[in-house]
This record gives structure tokens, sequence and C-alpha cells, in this order.
């Protein structure tokens, strides 16, 4: 079970492990099995050594839906190995907002007020040691493997085959097998989403059919978020004065996560 984090390379690990001869992964990848009874074992019946899913908001344990999962789980498949990305939490808080952004949920500029509120939901998700500790209340440590989202990308089949020996099937040799990428807000892949392109055709009518005063008026109003919300998500930052403040947090969660995986994340992601 691949358990998140969300927006760090977790759709294209499952395709990834889905290419192995002995695993199995399901479809869709997202199967939040444990959320409602009765449990749905449909999707999981194959004659493969593994079976897996990618129930990514199973590391939203700070929302009270989630809040039980571990206990479930350990309940339900004792035995189950646990997969959990991580990636540098700033860049994954970005990352987060942003694909809230370009589906219209989250507003343009509002990251930097929402990592300011006390357990915001961005900031917990980023943090990872919070996360996994939770599991680690009722799993052993050699059911879960935390795995680094630049690891897959830049040393992919090394890292690949460090959790097909963790999955306790066979090491692979051809990289080739692997050479893509799934998802294009994690792993930058292929996908388009049309609808990226619709308000820039918008944008350049009005802005050369519209007088000035026509313009002004719509900039100002809620129509400029209807019309060119989703041309610039890719332009949320977070200020300096906001990373000043959840860093010490940041801080405390990557240190034990360090402790835990027996890296110096803080200087591997460059947080100081």
């Amino acid at each position: 079970m691949i358990v998140g984090a969300m927006k760090a390379g977790t759709t294209s690990l499952h395709n990834y492990l889905g290419f192995h001869p002995e695993v199995f992964t399901s479809s869709p990848k997202e199967i939040h099995f444990l959320d409602e009874k009765p449990y749905d074992y449909s999707h999981f019946i194959s004659d493969k050594k593994i079976v897996g899913v990618t129930p990514q908001n199973y590391t939203k344990l700070h929302l009270s839906k989630y809040q039980n999962i571990p206990q479930l789980l350990k309940r339900e498949i004792p035995k189950v190995k646990i997969v959990y990305l991580v990636r540098n939490p700033i860049k994954r808080i970005l990352s987060h907002y942003r694909e809230q952004q370009k589906h219209g949920k989250e507003p343009r500029n509002g990251l930097n007020n929402f990592l300011l509120e006390e357990n915001n939901h961005y900031l917990m998700t980023s943090m990872y040691f919070f996360q996994i500790s939770k599991y680690l209340e009722y799993f052993p440590q050699d059911q879960i493997e935390i795995v680094l989202f630049e690891d897959l990308v830049n040393n992919r089949l090394d890292t690949l085959n460090s959790i097909f020996r963790f999955l306790g099937v066979s090491e692979l040799k051809d990289e080739l097998m692997f050479n893509f990428k799934s998802n294009e807000s994690s792993l930058d892949s292929r996908k388009v989403d049309v609808r990226r392109f619709f308000p820039e055709v918008i944008k350049k009518f009005y802005k050369k059919t519209f007088p000035d005063e026509l313009r002004d008026f719509i900039n100002k109003s809620f129509l400029n978020d209807l019309l060119l919300y989703r041309t610039d998500y890719k332009s949320e930052i977070i200020s300096e004065e906001t990373l000043s403040k959840i860093k010490p947090l940041l801080y405390k969660d990557v240190d034990d996560l360090s402790k835990l995986v027996g890296q110096d994340l803080i200087k591997f992601w460059n947080l100081k």
C-alpha cells in the first residue's frame, strides 16, 4: 500500500510497480477502501505475488476522517507492506496548493494565509514524521519503506529495486521500462488538461476587443477569477515571512524523520 504523500510521485510509483511482472496494482489507483464498510476487496483480485493500491489520503491523519486508518489497517491486513513517498515539504506544499487552484478549489494568493493557521491542512500533510509515526504505533518499522521523491526522479532504477526488495519480488535491470512520468504536477508528465488553455483564448480576445475601462472593471471584479483563474496558478509562492514562521515546525518534523531514515534531510532538502 502506497499511503502518500500527496504530490510526491505516488501516481508514477503506482504505475512503475504495475510494470513489474510479479506485482498487480489497482485501477483506479486511489481506492480508499477502509473509509466505509463493508470493505470492498474486489479491486485486488490477482494471481500475482503482490497486490497494491495507492490511497494517498491515508497520510492525512490530521483529518478526523482518517485518524483511525492505521488501526483499521492493522486489524484488516496485519502483514501489509507500507510505502510512503516524501519530498521537500515546502515544494510539496506549493504543488498541493497549486493543484487545488488548478481545479478551482482554492483562491489565488491564499496560501500564505492558510499556512499561518494552526494545524492547517497543507502544512500538516507535509509533516511526514507526524504522519508515519501514527503507523509506527501499529506496525514494525520493517513493514514500512520511506522513499524520497527526489531519489525516484534522479535514481529511478536503484530506488525501484530497493522497493522491490522490500516487497519481496525480484529486482529488474531494464531501466527503459520505467522511462516515463505519470503525473504532470508531481513528475512533470505529458498529461494535458485542455482547460488550462481555454482561458488564454478568452484573455487574448478581451484584451484586443474590450475598452480599457471595461478591462479594468473585469480585473477588479469576480469576473477576473471567472475568466482568468486557471492560467496563473503556478505563480503562487510562499512569502519569506511565512517561511520564517513555518520552517521551525518543519525543522522539528524533518529532524525526527531524519533520525528515522538515517539521513540528514534538512540538509538534503536545503531547508536551512
